[in-house]
């Protein structure tokens, strides 16, 4: 396959054409340290940093699925950088109740924020980016231990899906988290259903 033309151009294209809210966009290689899954991160201050399969899929694999995926994505992170709970000194099941609490609020916010509300397009985008990471975990003899995991610090792929059908984030689903997550810490669950405490309702 020949070399696609005026990559960096394209690329840059798409970073102006997302309403970022004044944060930089990053492709970079310490996004997903290479291990070729479509991820992106917000932990480092005004940056969202993105992985290099992303620039792969925009570029050699440029479609309305894609799109809709990776402003998702974009969507996702700027959730986080509005706050999510705070995770530090707690551990066990109540740092995996807020971890995930803190994803599916994302997920939410990130329909919100990018595709006004709209539950079809956050599942389609659920549905694209599990596809392709889950292949490729499954051929990645590097990525054993992430087959083979069963409560980590993300909920799975199925189970966030599961999560935006139901349409609406609210006091019931957090409860719902915590139960799932095996998180039995009453002061905690009522210290995150006050923190989040305006539903996002998908349309």
């Amino acid at each position: 396959m020949d070399k696609p033309k005026g990559i960096g151009k394209r690329l840059n294209n798409y970073r102006k054409s997302i309403n970022s809210n004044g944060y930089i966009i990053v492709f970079s290689c310490f996004q997903s340290a290479l291990n070729g899954i479509l991820n992106a991160g917000s932990i480092i201050p005004k940056i969202i940093t993105i992985s290099p399969r992303w620039a792969v899929q925009l570029i050699l694999f440029d479609s309305s699925e894609t799109r809709n995926a990776f402003l998702i994505t974009i969507g996702h992170e700027l959730t986080h950088k509005d706050g999510d709970f705070s995770m530090l000194s707690k551990e066990g099941p109540d740092r995996i109740f807020i971890s995930w609490v803190n994803e599916v609020h994302a997920d939410f916010g990130a329909a919100e924020k990018m595709v006004n509300g709209c539950k079809q397009k956050l599942l389609d985008s659920i549905n694209y980016k599990s596809e392709i990471n889950e292949s490729i975990i499954n051929s990645s003899k590097l990525n054993k231990n992430e087959k083979n995991r069963k409560l980590g610090s993300h909920p799975s792929w199925s189970q966030r899906k599961k999560y935006v059908e139901r349409g609406t984030f609210d006091d019931e689903l957090i409860k719902e988290i915590a139960k799932t997550t095996g998180c039995y810490n009453t002061e905690l669950i009522k210290k995150v259903r006050e923190y989040y405490k305006s539903p996002i309702i998908l349309q």
